[in-house]
């Protein structure tokens, strides 16, 4: 029996901007959006049918099974909405929400509307929402916060955590974060359970930030995962564009 041979491309564009709302600079708010295209294919010729075995020892004949087209594309449109505010100078708060698959695209290579009136094989809007902050808990140490909840169909999950930020230089352009963080889900079978403990570590070089994560899964309600964990390794760059040559206008 052949390996099914099954791929899926995508290309996405992304844009965000963002506004001063007042002239400190202590409040802002960011708008972002995300279009692209997705393509799918399967390669029948990969695939073995029931009807294609010889009774014997393989499957060379031809099949019978009525087969959709083996490739389509939709698109895909996200949008999401940011608001920063500093509250003093050891206090800033964020919040923020977003719509992912605004367009609800089908994404089954089977459709036909007049043979299953039933059958719904739209992918789900995604809602999220989050919330984050940034405290400072004496001079240097620095504690950040943050719960991201997802909403998709039946499913839900909660990733709720915080960082302690570590300064290791006098300039505070050297840091080490640290944190633990839990994820509970839910699903169309199952009640809210914890998922996954994450523990994770971080280094940040000036504007690079290199960091570690394990995704430690709880065996006793993370059934579906068979106990599987997972280490990932992110690189980050945090900065801004700077153009002096251009005056910005006040609004």
């Amino acid at each position: 029996v052949n390996t099914i041979d099954f791929s899926t491309n995508q290309i996405s564009l992304s844009a965000a901007y963002h506004k001063a709302l007042d002239n400190d600079n202590t409040q802002f708010l960011s708008i972002g959006i995300q279009g692209g295209i997705s393509q799918k294919n399967v390669n029948y010729e990969r695939l073995s049918f029931e009807d294609q075995f010889n009774g014997i020892d393989g499957y060379p004949g031809m099949t019978i099974e009525n087969l959709p087209p083996n490739n389509f594309s939709f698109g895909d449109i996200q949008v999401g909405i940011n608001y920063t505010i500093a509250l003093d100078k050891t206090t800033t708060l964020f919040f923020g929400g977003a719509l992912h698959h605004v367009l609800s695209p089908r994404i089954s290579f089977y459709y036909d509307k007049e043979d299953s009136p039933d059958f719904d094989e739209r992918l789900h809007r995604k809602y999220s929402a989050q919330a984050s902050g940034q405290f400072y808990i004496n001079e240097r140490l620095q504690l950040i916060p943050r719960v991201l909840l997802s909403l998709q169909g039946p499913h839900m999950r909660i990733n709720a955590g915080s960082n302690l930020r570590i300064p290791l230089n006098n300039y505070s352009t050297t840091a080490l974060q640290v944190g633990t963080w839990l994820r509970p889900v839910k699903s169309v079978d199952t009640p809210l359970e914890l998922d996954a403990l994450v523990i994770l570590a971080a280094i940040e070089l000036g504007s690079v930030q290199i960091g570690l994560s394990y995704d430690l899964s709880l065996d006793d309600v993370a059934n579906y995962q068979q106990g599987q964990s997972a280490f990932e390794i992110s690189v980050t760059h945090i900065g801004s564009f700077e153009n002096d040559s251009i005056l910005c206008p006040s609004f």
